[in-house]
Parts: structure tokens; sequence; C-alpha cells
């Protein structure tokens, strides 16, 4: 631990701690690290918060970050991260989503589309100015590339229920793109199925 009036480095083994946020999560989330390091610096308009590397785990997901934020009075929050995140449950993803990021409507079904199953592998590419979020003009970027297995889909209230569902898919920008690779629908199996809501915010 390195610290001044400018800016500072904190590097850590394994720990175990909870991180609560009465306005954004919806619950305690438990995070383990295996290794971190962060470094901060600031100056009289402009502060940046740099992570190197972080891996362990979130709610037992494993955990990889790497990036930066920063602010400053010019330009706002900018975000320059990268993640990748499981295998693992996938009931314990609902937890991560922060309140508000979503329209509340997307933000339910998100909550209560899946249930049970697994994540076989997540990865997260957010670059770009807060403000710009989810960045229309071009001017940043936001992928999340994803694949389950095994889980409980429950697409919309109209919709049978669809059971043992496997696939993978994205949201780049406002776009969500969904493949199904199986699934089944009370007796009746069902494979590559397409699933789209274009503007998820």
């Amino acid at each position: 631990f390195a610290l001044n009036a400018r800016g500072g480095t904190f590097v850590a083994d394994a720990a175990t701690l909870g991180v609560e946020h009465s306005q954004r999560l919806t619950g305690r989330l438990a995070v383990q690290h295996e290794s971190a390091e962060v470094s901060w610096s600031r100056d009289a308009d402009r502060w940046h918060l740099r992570m190197p590397g972080i891996s362990g785990a979130v709610q037992g997901l494993p955990l990889v970050v790497a990036g930066s934020v920063s602010r400053d009075a010019a330009t706002g929050l900018r975000y320059d991260i990268d993640a990748e995140l499981g295998p693992g449950e996938l009931t314990p993803l609902q937890m991560l989503l922060p309140v508000g990021v979503l329209h509340p409507r997307g933000e339910q079904w998100f909550r209560e589309a899946f249930n049970g199953g697994r994540l076989e592998g997540m990865a997260l590419a957010l670059h770009g100015r807060a403000a710009e979020f989810p960045f229309d003009t071009g001017d940043g970027q936001f992928a999340l590339d994803f694949a389950i297995s095994d889980t409980t889909l429950r697409y919309a209230h109209l919709w049978p229920v669809a059971n043992a569902v496997s696939g993978y898919g994205s949201i780049h920008g406002r776009d969500f793109r969904a493949v199904l690779t199986a699934a089944r629908f009370e007796q009746s199996p069902g494979d590559d199925i397409d699933l789209r809501v274009p503007d998820l915010f």
C-alpha cells in the first residue's frame, strides 16, 4: 500500500468482503479476490483509477477485470473496462445487474427470465463516456457476450416456459440477440431459435 497527496497504489492477496449499495444493488454481494492491484491519481480537475488486474469471484462466479475509470471537469466520467465472468451457476447473475441501468421492464425481465442452469462464460467490453452510454453515435463500445446451458427461460408472459435451455447471445449497444441451441417447450423440443430485442435500453 502506497499513498501520497496526488495518488496511490493498493496491492492485495486473497480476501473476502461484502459490497452493499441501497440504491444500486438488490442485495449484499459476496466478493472474494485472489489478487488485486489498484492505483489512482488526482490533480486539480481530474482523477484516474487504474486496475491492471483483478481476479477472484463475485457471488461465486469467477471474475477477471482489467481497465480504468476516470473523471474530469470537461468530459465527465469515462470507463475503459474489460471483464470475464464464469463459468458457474447462472442464478447469481441477477444480483450483479445494477438497479436503474436498464429500462424498468427490461430490468424486471432480466431478473425473472432465467431460473437455475449454468453460465458457461461471459465477456464484457465497456469503453466510453458514461453520459453517452450505450453509445448510439459510435463514440464508445458496450459489448456483452455470453453462453448459458440447462436453464429455464420465461421469455414472455404469452409464451410457454422453455426448459433445458442452452444457447449464446450478445448485447452490442442497444441491440440484444440470442440463439437457443436447445430448448423444450412443454413436450416439444426446439433448437436454433433466434431472439432479438432491438432497443434493450
